[in-house]
């Protein structure tokens, strides 16, 4: 074998260069002269004086192209004794059936068979030689491939024809192809890992910068899916999952996530200006409701008091005022507790032990462990990736 050229993955042809020796004993020509027999190399074109064997490539894309001819014949040598030997240099564009569960990681077989076209194995027999029945050659070329090894094989197979079915004698060889995936890392792997990367940094942006953190997200979210597109494009439309593909979808889970953290920590951030807001609005309804009645003033007096909370700060607990009170207070129904009130008062005493934050310092403290939490999380992923493929 000369040469292998790479597989194309959406037609699945390659292209290969073989020397094909066909040998072979024919009785009719056995002239016996002495005790060792005479070798006569003769002109190729002189073949077409004797019986020559009809042979096909099941694969081949074009039919007839491993007809015995003046182009492609290079040597003919005859023995007295009826030995024959026909050196053919052929170049075949063949089909290979493709898997592409494990890309860019995959391995695949492409066999090259030749086998008898018209004669049943009864009377054409095909098989390897003993030694040196495939070989390549000293300056064999392959792209995007590496042969890890081959199998050699003669069997039978069963042809069916318009008249008649028979078996014919074939021989075949099973190529173990390794697909050569460096490139794919700085390509694809190493991109791709810096975008989501490069999400990250919004975590060390300030909360206020929305435009700066969904700009940072959605520019890596686009060129995520760009990548991906381009990647697909050189590969047929196959019904499964590739190994490609469970990388890219991390990747863009990964930053959707970071997206969608920013728009969490953002409603926690300015949740407190919103609770703000909404009391000013209602403390404004309620001194609405005062100028109806003169009677009903000291009860919405009463009624806005209790609604009355502290105003959030940086590092104290926001605790509501009406919850204000001794916490070791046990329930007691002679002072007039309900169980509704007691526990709704031990709730609260019990979320100030463990000092509720406000909304601000709550956000940043998410985005800090985001900092951490990410990162750990996509090299935890790496490792079972590259682990399984």
């Amino acid at each position: 074998m000369n040469s292998l050229s790479a597989i194309d993955d959406i037609t699945a042809e390659y292209n290969i260069i073989v020397n094909m020796d066909l040998e072979w004993y024919d009785s009719r020509l056995t002239h016996p002269c002495g005790k060792e027999p005479v070798v006569l190399t003769l002109e190729p074109p002189q073949y077409t004086r004797i019986w020559t064997p009809q042979l096909g490539v099941p694969d081949v894309k074009e039919p007839g192209s491993v007809e015995f001819n003046a182009q492609n014949v290079v040597a003919f040598l005859l023995r007295t004794d009826g030995y024959i030997l026909i050196r053919s240099r052929l170049q075949l564009t063949l089909f290979c059936e493709l898997n592409f569960k494990n890309y860019p990681f995959d391995s695949q077989i492409c066999s090259v068979s030749l086998q008898s076209r018209s004669s049943s194995d009864d009377n054409i027999v095909l098989q390897w030689r003993e030694t040196h029945a495939f070989r390549n050659a000293d300056r064999f070329q392959m792209i995007g491939y590496k042969m890890v090894g081959y199998n050699l094989l003669n069997d039978s197979v069963h042809l069916v024809d318009t008249f008649s079915d028979f078996n014919v004698s074939r021989v075949q060889v099973r190529l173990n192809l390794k697909r050569e995936w460096t490139h794919f890392l700085m390509d694809v792997y190493l991109p791709s890992a810096l975008f989501v990367s490069m999400s990250w940094l919004s975590f060390w942006l300030e909360i206020s910068a929305a435009p700066a953190r969904v700009t940072l997200g959605n520019t890596a979210m686009l060129t995520l899916v760009t990548n991906s597109m381009t990647t697909r494009e050189k590969l047929p439309k196959v019904s499964y999952i590739h190994a490609l593909d469970v990388w890219t979808a991390f990747c863009t889970c990964f930053v959707f996530a970071s997206l969608i953290e920013f728009a969490v920590v953002s409603y926690i951030y300015h949740s407190s200006r919103n609770r703000r807001h909404h009391r000013k609005q209602s403390q404004q309804s309620l001194t609405s409701m005062t100028t109806l009645s003169s009677s009903s003033t000291s009860s919405m007096t009463s009624i806005s008091k209790y609604l009355d909370v502290q105003e959030p700060d940086n590092n104290k607990i926001v605790v509501p005022k009406y919850i204000a009170g001794d916490c070791n207070r046990k329930f007691s129904r002679e002072s007039g507790d309900s169980f509704r009130n007691h526990y709704r008062h031990q709730y609260h005493c019990f979320k100030s032990i463990f000092y509720i934050r406000n909304p601000q310092s709550l956000a940043n403290s998410i985005d800090r462990k985001c900092r951490f939490l990410f990162p750990l999380c996509f090299l935890l992923f790496n490792i079972i990736y590259w682990l399984i493929v």
